[in-house]
């Protein structure tokens, strides 16, 4: 019997129960995890993890938000780099986000594909969510590449963003709905240099 781990600091301790309910969903799927197995993962007695989360819904709602607020910090984080040109930032954020949807699929492909669908069950607006997420940022850089004079072939950079999420939608499939042959790194690479080469012709 595993000795318990001593509870991390109040804090942090939903933090590391969403943690460890994501890798075990993406590892076990949600069925075949345990709300027990999550508690003992955390060091917490199995009852004060029903004080944060009422059960295996909750986690992965939790799951989901703590998923996006990764998104929308690492999203941040890109855009205010400082002493950063546009067009670094504009790969740097749609590399980021394909690792990102890449870790989501890098367990086992059928639990992954049970995870999305509980939460597109759960949440069924959090597809469509992520896609304004995405091509907001996406205009973001886009309109300071504008302003910069880095992207003078960018008329209307809301619309352009648009058409790139679009674009590249097909490199970031739901888990369980990926296409036959999925596409890579280098597709994607060169699908986003062909927008590159657009935007920065004068």
């Amino acid at each position: 019997m595993r000795r318990p781990q001593k509870p991390a600091a109040v804090p942090d301790r939903r933090a590391q129960i969403l943690a460890s309910a994501m890798r075990r969903f993406l590892h076990f799927g949600v069925k075949k995890t345990a709300m027990q197995e999550i508690a003992d993962d955390c060091g917490l007695a199995v009852g004060t993890l029903y004080l944060s989360f009422a059960n295996k819904d909750a986690l992965i709602i939790g799951c989901a938000e703590a998923f996006r607020a990764a998104h929308a910090a690492e999203a941040k984080k890109v855009v205010d780099l400082p002493d950063v040109e546009p067009e670094a930032k504009l790969r740097r954020y749609v590399l980021s986000r394909f690792h990102a949807s890449r870790g989501l699929r890098a367990g086992a492909a059928e639990a992954a594909a049970e995870l999305a669908r509980h939460v597109l069950r759960l949440r069924p607006e959090d597809p469509a969510e992520e896609i304004r997420s995405f091509t907001a940022y996406l205009a973001t850089i886009l309109a300071a590449g504008k302003k910069s004079g880095v992207f003078p072939g960018v008329r209307d950079p809301e619309r352009e963003a648009r058409v790139l999420a679009l674009a590249l939608g097909v490199f970031f499939p739901i888990p369980g709905r990926e296409p036959p042959e999925p596409l890579g790194l280098p597709d994607l690479l060169n699908q986003l240099e062909w927008f590159v080469d657009v935007w920065t012709r004068q």
